[in-house]
């Protein structure tokens, strides 16, 4: 959670300082999700099979939710945003 703290303030600090130079800066933090590393490399036991039972879409979220944002958040359609925070985690906050 203190990485994540941090991450967000680089961000926020970082948008104010490039702004003038027309150069955008987001974070994109990763929740947890179900996938196809994130079973392999979980412990297997109760606590992970109650995670999957509880995420609001029964873990069918995949990595590419992430890559459709960063490739959004890359376009010209995202041009005036900057120093916001994504957090991509099926709807479980994890912060």
């Amino acid at each position: 959670i203190a990485s994540n703290k941090g991450l967000i303030g680089l961000t926020r600090v970082a948008a104010r300082e490039l702004a003038s130079d027309h150069i955008r800066a987001n974070a994109v933090l990763q929740g947890q999700f179900a996938s196809e590393v994130g079973i392999k490399t979980s412990a297997p036991g109760e606590n992970y099979r109650r995670f999957l039972r509880d995420l609001p879409d029964r873990g069918s979220a995949q990595t590419a939710g992430m890559v459709n944002l960063v490739l959004f958040l890359c376009s010209q359609a995202a041009g005036d945003i900057t120093g916001q925070v994504f957090q991509v985690d099926n709807g479980v906050d994890t912060t």
